[in-house]
């Protein structure tokens, strides 16, 4: 077969997964233009992958080109093997990236970044290397802890995180208005963020549109340190937000991570913190079918066989809307390690 010739020529693979759970739920495809190797890596399942992948290419530098914001940067966390390259991918449920290499690679790389006692990696956004010559890394860091960086070269570095504040939550006491005309009370109080399906008010329950969330948040002045970031993550949503802060937009979120950068747009103090979100209609169909059809909202050209278009379609039923959560303001802090070889 074709595969046991190429394994007879000691060709290997153009592409792997280095850990075997993950190794399913990726796929690619990779074309080469006159300038550069371009890779295509996608998630295919809906958890998040964070792994080490081979790539078949040689004494080259990835750049990872983001095809959701257009953002094309420098990916230090690699290194160079046998064969080809090892490169650290974190995706997202369902995300991608093109992994593209057309610069000659770094003498000396990071291979890895581990914080002792990790557990659930998934719950803060990856340590990221911002930027890095043949000195010195700077390390955006989310978790206080000790980190040990290892380089191309065998190095080891430790260091410590200590004076970062805790993530803040803001899962209850939010405001919510609604458009009434589509069947939802103008305004409400949640005590704690749940899903509009589960609320016990029928016309939230069955709501399709914009919904818009409003609180006051507190930031400490700490913070907005220049070495510092604050993000905000949206945990679930159904289905896109657009997030709003001292009445500027700070981004549309419509795709996991539900998580945008706040930190240009914060002061010290109080903040006014406000959160649109957007469901499906199906939600209003699902209600409408149990309405008579002089109190329906909502008109189609949907038939189903020898009915109106709301008979006989018993799929049509809620999904998962609004702002579900968990909310929380991750701060984070920049570090810089020296990992000059002696």
């Amino acid at each position: 077969t074709p595969q046991q010739w190429l394994e007879q020529e000691n060709v290997v693979p153009d592409f792997s997964c280095q850990t075997d759970e993950h190794a399913r739920n990726l796929d690619f495809i990779h074309r080469q233009s006159s300038e550069a190797d371009i890779y295509f890596v996608r998630n295919k399942s809906s958890l998040p992958v964070r792994t080490d992948c081979f790539f078949r290419v040689k004494k080259q530098m990835p750049e990872l080109w983001d095809p959701t914001d257009g953002s094309m940067k420098p990916h230090f966390m690699y290194s160079t093997v046998e064969e080809g390259i090892l490169v650290n991918l974190d995706l997202p449920p369902g995300g991608s990236v093109f992994v593209v290499f057309r610069r000659e690679a770094k003498k000396n790389t990071i291979k890895s970044l581990v914080r002792e006692g990790d557990k659930n990696i998934t719950l803060y956004p990856a340590r990221e290397i911002v930027e890095m010559d043949q000195s010195s890394a700077i390390i955006r860091c989310w978790q206080n802890g000790t980190y040990t960086l290892t380089t191309s070269r065998g190095k080891k570095k430790q260091f410590e995180v200590r004076n970062l504040a805790a993530s803040i939550e803001l899962n209850r006491d939010w405001k919510v208005e609604f458009n009434p005309e589509w069947g939802a009370p103008a305004e409400v109080i949640l005590p704690r963020l749940i899903s509009w399906t589960d609320h016990q008010d029928e016309g939230i329950k069955y709501y399709s549109g914009a919904g818009m969330y409003s609180k006051t948040v507190e930031i400490p002045e700490g913070w907005l340190a220049s070495d510092r970031s604050v993000h905000l993550d949206l945990g679930e949503v159904g289905e896109v937000a657009e997030v709003f802060v001292n009445g500027e937009s700070a981004g549309v979120l419509w795709k996991k991570p539900y998580r945008t950068d706040l930190s240009s747009l914060l002061r010290p103090g109080k903040n006014q913190l406000k959160v649109e979100v957007m469901n499906m209609w199906i939600n209003r169909l699902a209600g409408d079918k149990k309405l008579p059809a002089d109190e329906r909202y909502t008109r189609s050209n949907i038939r189903a066989d020898g009915g109106t278009w709301l008979e006989n379609w018993e799929e049509w039923t809620v999904q998962p809307a609004g702002l579900i959560g968990p909310v929380r303001m991750l701060p984070s802090v920049k570090v810089s390690v020296g990992i000059k070889a002696k």
